[in-house]
């Protein structure tokens, strides 16, 4: 599975995968420290665990640039994470 194997380095989920979730998705993104936000239709989110919902959302259908915005969203969490790796390598 991708979210497991591959360097991802942000992603946007689904909530609804057919008649299941992406909570197994975003499981293993959590445990990978990856920053992702689930999109959904819908108006709640009880579907998912506890857990997971505090975990940004995007509602559809996504106006003008909502899209992108996340994503530079959760990509700026990514370089921070980043920057962080590289300061505390030179310590």
């Amino acid at each position: 599975m991708l979210a497991s194997q591959e360097r991802i380095d942000a992603a946007l989920l689904d909530v609804r995968l057919g008649q299941e979730t992406s909570a197994p998705i975003a499981e293993q993104l959590l445990a990978r420290a990856i920053p992702f936000a689930f999109t959904t239709g819908y108006a709640d989110n009880v579907m998912l665990p506890e857990h997971l919902r505090t975990i940004p959302k995007l509602s559809k259908p996504y106006i003008g640039g909502e899209i992108v915005k996340m994503l530079n969203r959760l990509m700026g969490g990514v370089e921070r994470m980043r920057n962080m790796a590289a300061t505390s390598r030179r310590d």
